[in-house]
């Protein structure tokens, strides 16, 4: 009997030591913030995109003359002349702009019980961009105009009567050349080769890659800007008095049709092309300063743990207030793309029917072959961008008047908020004034628990030492015992 008593006194000591954790609750506020910024320069940090242009004339005449002449018996006239005329330019350079808007989840882990004046408050802070997070960029446009301006107004007023009178007023003004580089192109087909140019522009947009950095955005662009092509069999025929190697020859039959033939035994090109290759990145740190109900203000950056001495005369519930800027740097690698090779091609016939139309062989050798390929960077730079909004949150921490192990109450005042994430150690999700509040249960400490169960099986050791040693003095005589 006295054994079993003694094991129950252990076990009942250890259940006991394991049922009572220290519980605590940790609290997590998370925001949605939006970042943005558009109209910047994709090559430096100045305001704004590079841009140049403006009206000039280069020729203009202009004239305002008049005159009235008066004659015996009420004879007179009255004449006029004015006008301008000239040709005028318009020019308009855009050196490439870069937009983007990012949206941010922003979270601040604040302590797991009331905090009182004089206490050390520790914040943690963190951020990452949203998924939909993205800028987008727009390489180099022109755009030239050359007008003719004519406006000229004259007229004579004969008096007396109107038979005579003369009048005309013409205000024009003609297009005669318009460049435009979203569509401009000059191409050349001569006899021995082609060429075809434009205004390089390259497109991009950057979003978050799985290859890269967290809080990344990356993209990449290219654009062929000129393709020149020289046909060097056709060069060759001419410089060193060679028969030519293509022909066609074809003969009208009328209503029977056409009978030709054609053939290429040799046709030998070399084409090269010039190429814009761009390669833009933007990364972020989020500066911030916390402002304290008692005007305390305290710089640190998102991602930073912020600790600070809770201020004096603080009534029911700290108030605070974060002021967030996005502090971008922005890359921009921009390179000249060449790619230079052979076409060859041999050995193709054609045949022209009447009734039974065209009949191709060939060719019978075709082969390409990359002489040379490479890219040479032009410019490289990484800046801040500039131009983004500056975002604030709003958030109160509960006070009590002296130490106690009371659960804080958490509300927000911020617009936006961001929403839950799934964290395994959450037990209850709830919501106090827009703000999500994540309670989480420690488990207890490990050494806390043995210590427990140690003093357990101590104290029962000792009940049993007891018991064992210390006689009983109760009714003598008696057959019961312990």
């Amino acid at each position: 009997m006295k054994l079993f008593q003694s094991l129950i006194s252990v076990v009942v000591a250890s259940v006991t030591a394991i049922a009572l954790p220290n519980v605590t609750l940790a609290t997590t506020l998370k925001f949605d913030l939006e970042f943005a910024t558009s109209n910047q320069n994709i090559w430096g940090e100045e305001n704004g995109n590079f841009s140049w242009g403006g009206d000039n004339g280069l020729f203009a005449v202009e004239w305002d003359e008049s005159i009235a002449k008066n004659y015996p018996f009420n004879v007179g006239f009255n004449a006029f002349t004015e006008g301008k005329l000239g040709l005028q330019n318009t020019f308009n350079l855009n050196g490439g702009i870069v937009d983007a808007l990012i949206p941010v989840d922003l979270f601040f882990e604040i302590p797991d019980t009331s905090v009182e004046a004089g206490e050390i408050l520790t914040i943690q802070s963190g951020f990452s961009f949203a998924d939909d997070a993205s800028f987008s960029t727009k390489g180099i446009n022109a755009a030239y105009n050359l007008d003719l301006i004519f406006d000229v107004a004259t007229g004579v007023d004969v008096n007396p009567g109107n038979q005579l009178d003369l009048e005309f007023d013409i205000d024009e003004t003609i297009n005669l050349v318009n460049l435009d580089g979203d569509n401009s192109n000059l191409e050349l087909d001569e006899k021995f080769g082609g060429f075809d140019i434009s205004l390089p522009q390259v497109n991009t947009t950057g979003f978050q890659s799985v290859n890269s950095l967290n809080n990344q955005l990356i993209s990449s662009g290219e654009d062929e800007f000129m393709k020149a092509a020289i046909d060097l069999d056709g060069l060759a025929s001419l410089l060193f008095g060679l028969p030519s190697l293509q022909e066609k020859q074809e003969l009208n039959l009328g209503f029977f049709g056409n009978l030709g033939f054609s053939y290429n035994l040799l046709d030998i090109e070399a084409a090269i092309a010039l190429s814009m290759l761009q390669n833009f990145s933007l990364t972020s740190d989020l500066p911030a300063i916390l402002k304290l109900e008692d005007n305390t203000m305290i710089d640190f950056n998102i991602g930073d743990e912020i600790s600070f001495i809770v201020p004096d005369n603080v009534e029911d519930f700290l108030e605070i207030e974060a002021f967030i800027d996005f502090n971008a740097l922005f890359s921009n690698s921009t390179s000249l793309g060449i790619n230079f090779g052979l076409d060859f091609m041999a050995g193709e016939f054609g045949l022209e029917l009447p009734i039974i139309g065209n009949q191709n062989l060939g060719p019978l050798f075709e082969e390409s072959i990359d002489i040379y390929e490479t890219a040479f960077e032009l410019f490289n730079n990484t800046f801040e961008l500039g131009g983004f909004n500056q975002e604030k949150v709003d958030f109160q921490i509960a006070t009590v008047a002296e130490s106690g192990n009371s659960q804080p109450e958490i509300s927000s005042r911020s617009p936006r908020l961001y929403q839950p994430v799934k964290n395994s150690y959450l037990s209850n999700n709830i919501r106090v004034e827009n703000i999500e509040v994540s309670q989480k249960v420690r488990v207890p400490e490990p050494s806390s628990t043995i210590g427990l169960f140690t003093l357990g099986i101590l104290g029962s050791g000792l009940i049993f030492k007891q018991k064992k040693f210390i006689p009983f003095h109760g009714i003598q005589n008696s057959k019961f015992r312990i």
